[in-house]
């Protein structure tokens, strides 16, 4: 009992001794204020607290979080009802919860406010005492107390980007900034000026329908090609992107992103571009500190149900003000080991006192140094960060990728130096190529040659002007099995001069090596130097028999049938016609002067002999005496004109040339009849056609695919094999179609068949992330645009093979069998005049029984419908003559 006693006496005297001296063993309490849309920053601080606690959990002290969040004010049209701004400057708001948290007791505060809002908070723990700690940049001032900028000075953070920009050496360029950030678009814009560099400057106005796009469309007609943008991470994924859509993207461009958070969008849509992106990182995505951080957020995260990300790129989505804040919580908790004691008061705004221990803490924070998330952390007299470090990050195909520091102290430390533009002068590269006409062959020379004086050949050529433009030296490198690399999945390693430029013998390669996907995994491209496809290798057909009816070959089938059916139709109309028209009715015997019925000349075997002397140009005895069947007549006559001038026409030329007959016309058509004909086919053993039909989902292609894995006898080893088997016969090899161009030029026997099936293209090889590329790249599209690469095709295609050039076979020049599309308006033609004819033939009746009959129009109607009877009556083949119904060579001329 006694000894209870005692312990409780001992610990009350402790206490009592605690207080007495100021300490206070409770929780001490930091403040966050926050605002903005997105209120990560209230969870980051919580866990930035939990963090501090944990590492100070042997010391005794824990930090408690009292937040506050500052929502913005929108700005509201009263007559359309909706929101046309955002008001993001609420000092009153921030004083109202500094005056609230200093009520509470907070002995520190941690902001991320607007300007307005942060000088009013300022003020207010100036005036008490109270540290603040800046999360967001800060201008320049002389604070009496209490303030420490956790974001590094503007100015310093222009003086990096200024720094880059002479390092790239850039003379002019276009600046684009948002109105939020025209604090640093100013202290970029004054850096610039002073240094001499034209400057081009372009607001970042977002338009309702087309977004930035107009912004880059003015940009583009400046012909601007280096950039600065300024703007808040949030929009900068639309600037870019819509840059790409503009055609501001490709090679010739450079970036300079200003913003410390380009690590965390989605830039993959760029990483193939070509374009130069540059940008800074305050945080190292890599860096344990940072990934262990980024692990806590995603746990919290987590635990509220908020949007997470996966594991692996947590890190990459930490932004700089989430890790400042860190910092900051981390800073402020070590400093406070430095205090011995201290109390804590509740302070009011209406009143003059302050806190005594605020600005010991002040000071104790400007002297401590330590390394964060944001790597080295150290301030000035004023409380400014003095030393830090930035990383310089690139975009490339591998994703974004360190490529230097900057330091104020230190400036820029490059670390790969190779990706500027004068990476290559004066360096070494080994050139790896492998024998393959007419790419890269052995000079023919009665002297014994050494070195790159031995070889010639089109990629020769093409290395030899892109050193010149960079001024670097080479040493072209034969490969040993004369292959551009095969991957084998036994061994999980490359051959060929792929294999050469992974282990390092080689530095690039280049040939007619085709770029992959399967390659472009382990190795990296230049931008193509030549595009090609794949296609059928064959030779030529010989001259083909002439088929018996060859002097049907001027029309086509269907013409033929139309000119019968158009001779039957005019015969029988003619017939009709005849049998109409009373002037076709004659007498019989020109020996009866009064004849009692008349006979007409145009009876059916006539009217058809009478259009077949027409359609033989040779007319017939008999011609026609109405109108009508002279109009019909003289159509059918204008008809049979033009169809044998076109058949003489057609027929000429199909006797003067002559078409050769392939056995198939494309890749469908040799596989369906391949089994029939016996004709094999194969390309060159695990490269890149036999892969693309391996791999294919194509049906036709799978099955070339297919039948290539499963007749290996009739693949090859390289190009030159399977032309050899071409020309044994019955064979056709799928190769590259330049290569088959300049096949064709060297063997008159080979002929190219049906168009690419593809559309693949030839690169230079480098090892991955190498520095060359972009240079390499930059040299083949100055001499694609110079014309110097066409130039070498024609000089190696064509020139070099002087008299041996086979000489280009005439076009097939047989025309085709007009269709009935070419001949449809001539049979129209005959359509309207056989119509025409049949209403003629009818008016010339009735105007013949009004002669006769007279005006009374029932008994004209009757003989009218008689006559027509009459006429359509077939089995008569006799007319009886009607009164006054005299021909005129019954009439005495004396009369």
């Amino acid at each position: 009992m006694f000894v209870k006693v005692f312990i409780l006496i001992a610990v009350l005297c402790i206490k009592i001794s605690s207080n007495e001296g100021g300490v206070s063993i409770d929780s001490t309490l930091v403040g966050g204020l926050f605002e903005g849309f997105d209120q990560e920053g209230l969870l980051v601080f919580n866990v930035a607290v939990d963090m501090a606690n944990k590492k100070q959990s042997h010391y005794g002290r824990h930090l408690k979080a009292t937040l506050a969040y500052i929502e913005p004010e929108y700005v509201i049209d009263t007559v359309h009802k909706s929101i046309v701004g955002i008001n993001w400057s609420m000092p009153m708001a921030a004083m109202e919860m500094m005056c609230s948290m200093l009520r509470r007791g907070v002995v520190a505060v941690f902001t991320s406010l607007s300007e307005s809002s942060e000088d009013i908070v300022q003020s207010i723990c100036d005036s008490k005492e109270i540290p603040v700690i800046k999360i967001t940049a800060s201008s320049e001032s002389d604070p009496e107390c209490c303030s420490i900028s956790m974001y590094p000075h503007r100015s310093t953070v222009v003086r990096a980007f200024s720094d880059l920009v002479q390092y790239f050496k850039w003379k002019n360029f276009a600046l684009l900034y948002e109105m939020s950030h025209v604090d640093s678009f100013l202290e970029v814009l004054k850096v610039s000026t002073d240094t001499g560099a034209t400057v081009d400057i372009h607001l970042l106005h977002q338009n309702e329908t087309s977004g930035y796009r107009n912004v880059w469309k003015d940009v583009r007609k400046s012909k601007a090609t280096k950039f600065i943008v300024i703007c808040s991470i949030e929009n900068l994924s639309d600037v870019l992107q819509q840059a790409q859509e503009v055609g501001l993207m490709t090679i010739k461009y450079n970036y300079i992103i200003l913003n410390f958070d380009l690590h965390t969008i989605d830039l993959s849509l760029y990483q193939y571009s070509e374009a130069n992106i540059f940008g800074v990182q305050l945080i190292d995505p890599t860096a344990p500190l940072v990934i262990e951080a980024a692990q806590e957020i995603q746990l919290a995260k987590k635990k509220r149900k908020m949007l997470t990300h996966p594991p692996h790129i947590t890190a990459w989505k930490l932004r700089a003000s989430s890790a400042l804040l860190i910092d900051a919580v981390n800073l402020f908790s070590e400093t406070l080991k430095d205090m011995h004691s201290f109390t804590v008061l509740q302070l009011s705004c209406n009143a003059t006192d302050n806190w005594a221990y605020g600005s010991t803490i002040y000071n104790f924070l400007k002297m401590r140094t330590m390394t964060g998330l944001t790597g080295l952390i150290k301030f000035d007299h004023k409380g400014f960060r003095s030393e830090f470090n930035l990383n310089i990050i690139q975009l490339k195909e591998g994703g974004i990728a360190k490529i230097g520091t900057w330091s104020p102290k230190d400036g820029i430390k490059m670390d790969n130096s190779s990706m500027f533009k004068d990476n290559l002068k004066e360096k070494h590269l080994n050139v790896m190529i492998s024998w393959s006409e007419p790419y890269t062959f052995y000079k023919n020379s009665s002297t014994v040659l050494l070195g790159n004086d031995q070889f010639e050949g089109f990629v020769v050529d093409i290395i030899s002007e892109i050193s010149k433009l960079e001024g670097f030296n080479y040493t072209l490198i034969r490969n040993e099995d004369d292959k551009n690399g095969d991957y084998d999945p036994v061994t999980q390693s490359w051959n060929g001069m792929i294999g050469d430029i992974l282990s390092g013998k080689g530095d690039i390669a280049i040939g007619d090596m085709a770029i992959t996907k399967e390659r472009e995994e382990y190795v990296d491209f230049t931008v193509p130097f030549m595009s090609l496809g794949i296609q059928i290798l064959y030779v030529r057909p010989s001259k083909p028999v002439p088929v018996f009816f060859s002097f049907a070959h001027p029309f086509h089938p269907e013409v033929w049938l139309w000119i019968g059916i158009s001779y039957f139709t005019v015969s029988v109309g003619l017939y009709v016609m005849a049998r109409v028209c009373q002037p076709e009715w004659d007498n019989w015997d020109r020996c009866i002067k009064q004849p009692k019925y008349f006979v007409n000349q145009f009876h059916l075997r006539n009217s058809f002999w009478f259009v077949l002397g027409c359609f033989m140009q040779q007319g017939a005895e008999i011609a026609p005496r109405a109108t009508s069947t002279r109009i019909l007549s003289s159509f059918f006559a204008f008809f049979i004109l033009v169809i044998v001038s076109f058949y003489k026409a057609q027929l000429a030329a199909s006797l003067t040339t002559e078409k050769l007959e392939l056995p198939f016309s494309n890749a469908e058509e040799l596989v369906k009849r391949a089994d029939k004909l016996g004709i094999t086919y194969g390309a060159v053993t695990n490269e890149a056609t036999h892969k693309f039909f391996q791999r294919s989902k194509d049906p036709v292609f799978s099955q070339i695919g297919d039948y290539m894995n499963s007749h290996p006898e009739h693949m090859a080893e390289d190009a030159f094999e399977g032309s050899v088997k071409v020309l044994e016969g019955n064979h056709a090899f799928f190769m590259e179609s330049v290569t088959i161009q300049y096949a064709a030029n060297v063997v008159c026997e080979f002929i190219s068949v049906g168009e690419r099936l593809d559309e693949r293209y030839f690169g230079i090889a480098l090892r991955k992330d190498s520095g060359y590329r972009n240079r390499l790249s930059s040299a083949i599209l100055l001499l694609q645009q110079k014309g110097v690469i066409d130039q070498l095709q024609r000089k190696w295609w064509e020139e070099a093979l002087g008299s041996k050039l086979c000489k280009e076979p005439p076009p097939d020049t047989v025309a085709p069998p007009l269709t009935l599309h070419h001949m449809a308006g001539i049979f129209w033609i005959t359509i309207v005049g056989v119509i025409f004819s049949f209403v003629v033939s009818f008016f010339e009746l009735g105007v013949d029984v009004y002669h006769r009959i007279g005006v009374d129009k029932k008994i004209f109607f009757r003989e009218y419908k008689k006559e027509i009877k009459n006429a359509f009556n077939l089995s008569k083949t006799i007319k009886t003559v009607a009164p006054n119904s005299v021909s005129l060579e019954n009439l005495d001329v004396n009369e």
